[in-house]
Formats: C-alpha cells, structure tokens, sequence
C-alpha cells in the first residue's frame, strides 16, 4: 500500500513517505502552489500507483533549523552598505571640523551650531586664516614730526566670506637694506576687528613713536603681512 495525500488548495495529488512526515513533523508543501498543510489531515491509502506521478513531489515544510541555516547563510549585502555609510559620514564630519572656520564664514547661521559642537570637543570657531585673499594695495612710511611717524595700510579681502586680520611686520631698514628697526603690530594693536569684511578697501594708520638715535639712519621700511 502506498500513502498519498491530497492538497487542499489545489487538490493536487502526491506520494509520501513515512520517514519523511515523521522528520517534517507531519507538514507537507505542496509541489504546484507550494502550500504548506498538514499531510496526517489529508492522508488515505491506495493499492496502486500515485494517478499523477508527473506532478512534482512535495517537500518536507522548513523546521526551525532549515529556518536558522538560512539565516546564517543569508546575504550581508545590508552590512557593506551600512559600513559605507557610516564611512562616509565620517569622512564628511571629518572635513567638516576641518573646514569648520571657512563655513561659518560662508553661512553665518552655521557659526553657532557649529561652536555649540566644538563647545563640547574643546575646540574653537574662527575666521579663516588666508593670507592669499588679503591683498595688500597700498603702504606708505612717513615722519609726522620729530620722532614720530606713521604707517598707512590699505589692504582688500579678495574673498567672497571673511577672512581673518593678519598681523603686520614692520622692518625700518638702513641704506643698506639691513632691518634697524623691527616691531610685530596685531589687530588689537593696530585696534582692528578680528576678521576683514570681503570686497570692500580697508585703510588704516598707525603711529610710532621713537628716539633720534633709533630712526637716525632709517631711509626704507618693509611691510610683511602674517598670522601667528
């Protein structure tokens, strides 16, 4: 005798074997609609072959450890993609405390944001350091009266967001092109703003005082702009 079962979603009818049900637990998936039934509810007995012994057989219903094989070997295509996006956003926070100072310049509705972040990471939001966008247009070096003179700057920012005021290097140098005098003017010495609006001419003047014997043999002056 031989056991078959039917489906009974499309009545399909198939061979079982025993030992098969028994691993299964009695559960069947159906060859042509794979359905998933009970086989022990639709299971009688015939002496002679299956009617339809073209139709694929049925195969045993996943257990649980069918289930958990399958996800072990699932793909982790999910993971790669999840390692790349968090290197690259890494990477762009990365730039991003890099070019902290340049983009609170460019959009100042990110400077407090961002000094909110460094705040919390020790750190400072700055104007740029571009030496490059400061053009230096125009210096003269005169005497004013005894023992006193005065330098004139004139200088542009080239660059479409602040930029950071550079210090002045001042060298008043002999007839042989020998510094004799040199003095470091910064911005709060100079009293200039921390940082140089872009486009606009910026003029400033400063004074200096001095002894005979200290601008006696001075004929010429260098102008050097830098940041500390």
């Amino acid at each position: 005798m031989r056991l078959i079962t039917r489906c009974p979603q499309c009545e399909t009818t198939f061979r079982v074997i025993p030992d098969q049900l028994k691993l299964a637990q009695g559960w069947v998936r159906c060859g042509r609609c794979t359905r998933v039934f009970e086989a022990d509810q639709h299971l009688f007995e015939v002496p002679a072959p299956a009617p339809q012994p073209a139709v694929p057989a049925a195969s045993p219903a996943p257990g649980p450890d069918d289930t958990l094989a399958k996800r072990k070997v699932a793909p982790t295509s999910w993971r790669w993609w999840l390692f790349g996006s968090g290197l690259v956003l890494l990477l762009a926070l990365q730039w991003g405390f890099q070019a902290r100072h340049v983009l609170a310049a460019q959009f100042a509705e990110l400077r407090q944001p961002l000094q909110a972040v460094c705040d919390m990471l020790h750190c400072e939001v700055d104007w740029p350091l571009d030496l490059q966008a400061v053009s230096l247009v125009s210096s003269s070096f005169e005497q004013r009266a005894e023992n006193r003179y005065r330098l004139t700057l004139q200088w542009r920012n080239l660059n479409s967001y602040p930029v950071a005021t550079p210090s002045v290097e001042l060298s008043l140098t002999d007839a042989q092109d020998q510094p004799v005098v040199r003095k470091v003017l910064t911005p709060e010495v100079l009293d200039l703003p921390a940082f140089i609006t872009p486009g606009g001419l910026k003029s400033m003047a400063f004074d200096l005082d001095g002894t005979s014997s200290e601008f006696q043999s001075v004929v010429g002056y260098r102008v050097v702009l830098f940041y500390p």
